[in-house]
């Protein structure tokens, strides 16, 4: 376990917030709907945007509720939330890598020999929440990007439009 990720020192909005098994269930539910649209397993780095958009309320609420708006329109009409998206995964990062090996812990998510994240197709999270909360919320996110990620184009295309360097 990384270091700065020890369970007891972190502040208890961080321990609820960023549980990792609440976020193996994102990554799942996105690294599933891409698999499914694009008929091929995700690229690894674009893991590592599920949670830096979804997480800050102020991005994910910019977030189109239709997939029809393209995501290149998205970034054009949100620039000024993302002007510090790069320090947001910097942030991120350790925590999705830690929900990846939660994931993978449970076999939920397998990174690939090429270097891709696929789900397991007999793996089904159970979930237990209200309708009406920020956690189904963050979860029809996840499922969005998840499609939006598969139709947009390239790994490289996708975090160049973001401002991100690989």
């Amino acid at each position: 376990m990384l270091p700065e990720l020890v369970w007891k020192k972190r502040p208890f909005e961080i321990r609820n917030l960023l549980n990792p098994a609440f976020c193996a269930v994102l990554l799942h539910k996105a690294v599933k709907t891409y698999c499914e649209e694009s008929k091929q397993n995700m690229p690894y780095p674009l893991v590592f945007l599920v949670l830096p958009l979804i997480f800050p309320k102020k991005i994910r609420d910019t977030l189109p509720k239709r997939v029809d708006k393209s995501f290149n329109d998205w970034i054009q009409e949100n620039s000024l939330n993302l002007l510090d998206f790069d320090q947001i995964i910097r942030f991120l990062c350790p925590y999705t890598k830690e929900a990846i090996i939660f994931a993978m812990q449970f076999h939920c998510l397998e990174i690939e020999k090429d270097g891709h994240i696929s789900y397991d197709y007999l793996s089904k999270p159970t979930i237990i929440w209200n309708n009406d909360s920020e956690s189904v919320d963050c979860y029809k996110e996840a499922k969005f990007l998840g499609y939006w990620f598969a139709h947009t184009g390239t790994t490289a295309i996708i975090f160049k439009s973001l401002g991100v360097r690989l």
